[in-house]
């Protein structure tokens, strides 16, 4: 599911098939099987909410360029404000995930080590 969506959201050329999975991560960050784990973490049920998978992948595709949000609404075919509206609605969802896969001890370990 995000694979395709995310494949066809963005320009796709006639080696995606040899590099779906490389193309995938590096245009969102992340493999479609994080992007699935993530939103089934978001827990919305049959109806979604009106919230849909693409909205995540704008906000990863956001999250991973940082680009100009013009730039990413053309980019997926949308006008700057409809790339708004979704937009900072899922990165507050994704944040909300903090709590549940950033793990204390991790952070904590890292930091550490890093001295």
């Amino acid at each position: 599911m995000f694979a395709t969506e995310g494949h066809f959201r963005l320009a796709a050329n006639k080696y995606l098939t040899q590099r779906r999975n490389r193309y995938f991560k590096s245009n969102f960050g992340a493999s479609p099987n994080v992007c699935a784990v993530t939103w089934n973490m978001f827990g919305l049920g049959d109806d979604n909410g009106g919230v849909e998978f693409k909205y995540l992948l704008w906000a990863l595709l956001f999250l991973k360029t940082y680009a100009v949000l013009s730039v990413l609404a053309s980019a997926v075919g949308v006008t700057a404000n409809t790339f708004r509206k979704y937009l900072w609605p899922m990165v507050g969802r994704i944040a909300g995930l903090a709590p549940k896969v950033v793990s204390f001890l991790s952070c904590r370990l890292r930091l550490t080590t890093m001295h």
